[in-house]
């Protein structure tokens, strides 16, 4: 759910092929492309190994860090192995642009494959925007565990925002429930005084996690 700088390209003999494409491009044929892991590694490195709707961890950083890159070519390492799936956000575009950097996103696959396949797609909650702020345009209901449109913005606005969020699976079952236990068990120990809230270890879900704080903290 934060934004995502997909600026840092590491996949570069990818990236460059992707802007010398035509008009239309070649059909989208998965993994059978022979960029189809540079595309999905580096977009893993972008959103630091998370699900870009969910936040749920979907890859270590091992896999992810810069070093796995040989002259713009993305080199598996030992015991490689992630889970989820390559998700043009924008199906319309799939036709067309199948191949567009702009358009792909790793998210977890009960969510591209249950969820997001069946609704239309609005671009108010597309992560790597420009001007996408998470802060500005969400919140988190820290009892129920759930993100919902900021309240204070117009209600036109707010229902596009709400829609989105179901049609992106983000507050969907079983990853709510997960992030619950998992946010729920971080804040205890900092109140128990087992982390503090500099040294705390956020592996997934840290926008969840980050309004919690904020609340806790009154900010």
């Amino acid at each position: 759910m934060r934004k995502i700088d997909k600026s840092i390209i590491l996949s570069t003999v990818y990236k460059t092929w992707e802007e010398s494409l035509p008009e239309e491009h070649p059909e989208y044929n998965s993994s059978k492309n022979k960029f189809y892991y540079d595309i999905v590694m580096n977009l893993f490195h972008c959103q630091k190994g998370l699900c870009a709707y969910t936040e749920q961890l979907l890859c270590i950083p091992s896999f992810y860090d810069a070093v796995n890159w040989q002259n713009g070519i993305y080199q598996k390492p030992e015991n490689w192995a992630v889970k989820g799936q390559l998700e043009h956000f924008d199906a319309l575009k799939k036709k067309e642009k199948a191949w567009l950097w702009d358009n792909f996103f790793m998210v977890d696959t009960d969510v591209n494959t249950k969820i997001k396949r069946s609704s239309g797609i609005d671009e108010i909650l597309k992560f790597d925007k420009l001007l996408y702020d998470e802060f500005e345009l969400l919140e988190y209901d820290s009892e129920r565990h759930i993100f919902i449109a900021k309240t204070d913005l117009d209600e036109t606005v707010q229902d596009r925002i709400n829609e989105m969020l179901f049609t992106l699976g983000v507050n969907h079952e079983p990853v709510r429930t997960v992030r619950k236990d998992f946010i729920e068990t971080k804040i205890r120990s900092v109140l128990l005084q087992v982390n503090t809230w500099e040294n705390i270890e956020i592996i997934q879900f840290p926008t969840a996690f980050e309004f919690c704080k904020r609340e806790l903290l009154g900010w």
